[in-house]
């Protein structure tokens, strides 16, 4: 981990990465938790960071069964997606606590977690990057998240 300082600017790197061919892959683990009884599950899954997205984390439909394992409840919602199409899905909340290496402060960023679709990756949206300064270098294909301290 980096630490940059520029004035009272002051940011962490989280990661810096080169894009695969469709896109920028990160690995996450998103970790939920029961408030009933306590139980907690860790999710790790690859994600491709979607700017087209306004969500926060979409993870495909059949991830759905781990939140369900300890109890947690899921909500029905539609949402809206790339093709125009609205779509039911379901939904809950979580915090991610890792990305790739880095690992998240106190108890983890907040997110809503929408299940929903068949692709083999998760998706996140804007509703997460825009906590963090995303920086997209299109000629040399390199992403660089930084997160404020």
């Amino acid at each position: 981990m980096i630490t940059l300082t520029a004035g009272i600017n002051r940011r962490e790197l989280v990661l810096k990465k080169k894009g695969e061919r469709k896109g920028y892959y990160v690995r996450i683990t998103i970790k939920m938790v029961n408030p009933q009884n306590a139980q907690t599950i860790s999710i790790p899954i690859k994600c491709m960071l979607d700017t087209g997205y306004s969500g926060a984390i979409s993870m495909p439909f059949q991830y759905k069964s781990e939140p369900l394992q300890i109890g947690v409840r899921l909500s029905p919602t539609n949402i809206k997606v790339a093709t125009g199409q609205t779509v039911s899905a379901t939904y809950c909340f979580g915090n991610i606590v890792k990305i790739d290496d880095w690992i998240a402060p106190s108890s983890g960023i907040e997110a809503a977690i929408c299940f929903q679709g068949n692709l083999d990756h998760g998706l996140i949206g804007l509703e997460i990057m825009k906590k963090w300064i995303v920086e997209f270098n299109g000629p040399d294909s390199i992403m660089t998240i930084y997160h404020h301290l």
